[in-house]
């Protein structure tokens, strides 16, 4: 019998000798068991199942096949068992195998009124002084409180990649690491959107690199390029919308290259218009504290415009983090990409 459950799962394999470990390998990919267990099965010698419980299928045009082969050889197959929590936590993986491409989630934490800082000035207030952690702050206050913020570090362990743009980074010059303290697979890799490398080398995403930083320039000197390679960044050019900006829709597959099979965007008000406009953006977690700001605070969107059409998300949740609540969402079906 085998189970599909995450990693560390305990299978028994006893099956009929006309599957294959090809067959196995389609029937794995087409209903998202673990890679480790998919290594496992295909290293017996005697491959054979007794049963298939599957939560989810992938509706591929390839797996069908092998369902069939399986069932005509007695194999008992179950599908549907646990569906809804097993497309939630296999869900990136679900958008990576059907397209190369990372399942793309924009976080942002704002007000009731929808913005995401206030028009102080860093600094202009007696006593300012640059925190120790960054987060969805006005300046250098707090918006959401600690419940909300220390539930964006899960968000971040969750992710292969987080992607901030370069104004972010000289604003609020913060680390962008996942500190919830649970291990991790792979390091979080740091993306930093810099069409003109402006980002400053004493920032501490340069200074705490560790083979974990790539910066996505679109017109940058050579110089500049290699003043960060020197340092151990990775600079990687990506092709330009018409405003000079890096693509995002080249960002996107540009990461899928890299394996990257979760992106979690944390940028400012024109990234987050960016990477809505570009259709890229699969998923919405959005932090909402309860104040108002109003003026000239920073809206949650800016500069780029969605060209007139509404996105309109689906399958929403809310949640409770003390006084703050957020709303997790999707604008895409991955199990349809």
């Amino acid at each position: 019998m085998l189970s599909a459950w995450p990693s560390g799962s305990q299978v028994r394999v006893e099956l009929p000798s006309d599957i294959t470990a090809s067959d196995v390998e389609e029937a794995m990919g087409a209903s998202y068991l673990t890679r480790d267990v998919l290594a496992y099965v295909k290293g017996q010698k005697a491959l054979g199942f007794e049963k298939i419980l599957l939560p989810a299928w992938l509706g591929n045009s390839v797996g069908p096949t092998t369902l069939a082969k399986l069932r005509a050889a007695g194999t008992k197959v179950e599908i549907g068992l646990f569906e809804a929590e097993a497309k939630k936590l296999n869900e990136s993986f679900a958008k990576y195998i059907r397209s190369g491409k990372p399942l793309v989630t924009l976080k942002s934490a704002m007000t009731l009124d929808g913005k995401i800082a206030d028009a102080t000035k860093p600094g202009s207030e007696p006593g300012s002084a640059v925190p120790a952690t960054e987060g969805a702050r006005s300046g250098y206050h707090w918006i959401t409180g600690e419940l909300a913020r220390a539930h964006v570090q899960q968000l971040r362990h969750q992710s292969d990649a987080i992607l901030a743009g370069v104004g972010t980074v000289m604003a609020d010059d913060p680390l962008l690491t996942d500190r919830s303290g649970l291990p991790r697979r792979r390091k979080l890799l740091r993306v930093i959107l810099d069409s003109y490398l402006r980002i400053p080398p004493a920032s501490r995403v340069i200074q705490t690199a560790d083979n974990d930083v790539l910066v996505l320039c679109s017109a940058a000197e050579q110089s500049a390029k290699q003043a960060l390679e020197v340092k151990g960044i990775r600079v990687q050019q990506i092709s330009a919308t018409g405003e000079g900006r890096p693509d995002f829709a080249a960002i996107v597959e540009s990461l899928g290259d890299l394996e990257i099979t979760s992106l979690l965007i944390e940028g400012g008000a024109l990234v987050n218009a960016a990477a809505l406009a570009s259709g890229e953006v699969d998923k919405v977690f959005l932090y909402y504290a309860p104040k108002i700001f109003g003026g000239d605070a920073v809206p949650f969107l800016g500069g780029e415009s969605l060209h007139g059409k509404a996105q309109c998300v689906q399958r929403f949740e809310l949640h409770r983090f003390g006084e703050d609540f957020a709303l997790e969402g999707y604008l895409h079906n991955t199990y349809s990409v």
